[in-house]
């Protein structure tokens, strides 16, 4: 979700490397739909942006290197926390995050927490 974002902020020319449109970007929010779809071709679930199917565009190396900029971004934050909620209103779904166990759904049924691991020479 917040890749999806970060590629709208991108294409809309609202963040570089060097420059955040905080302000239009948080004007914007509110005019973004973000919602993720079955293909029908083989069931799985992509992300969607206003309509259109952005998974293929969200997974490249520009959005990874400007998705922290916007999620530090209080305003997008509540925005995205606020979407998360919606779809997990009806229970019976799986996300994955940083915060998703702790600030998005502190009261989950069921939460797993995965710790990073070393490789180490045998």
């Amino acid at each position: 979700m917040y890749r999806a974002l970060t590629y709208y902020a991108i294409t809309n020319n609202l963040i570089s490397k060097d420059f955040i449109d905080k302000e239009a970007l948080i004007n914007d929010l509110s005019n973004l739909e973000i919602d993720f779809r079955k293909v029908s071709s083989n069931d799985n679930l992509e992300v969607h942006l206003n309509g259109f199917p952005v998974e293929s565009k969200i997974r490249s190396l520009k959005v990874s290197d400007l998705v922290s900029q916007l999620a530090a971004i209080d305003e997008v934050r509540t925005y995205m926390v606020k979407i998360q909620h919606s779809l997990g209103k009806n229970k019976g779904v799986v996300m994955d995050g940083r915060d998703i166990g702790t600030v998005v759904f502190p009261n989950a049924e069921l939460k797993f927490f995965f710790r990073g691991f070393s490789r180490t020479k045998s």
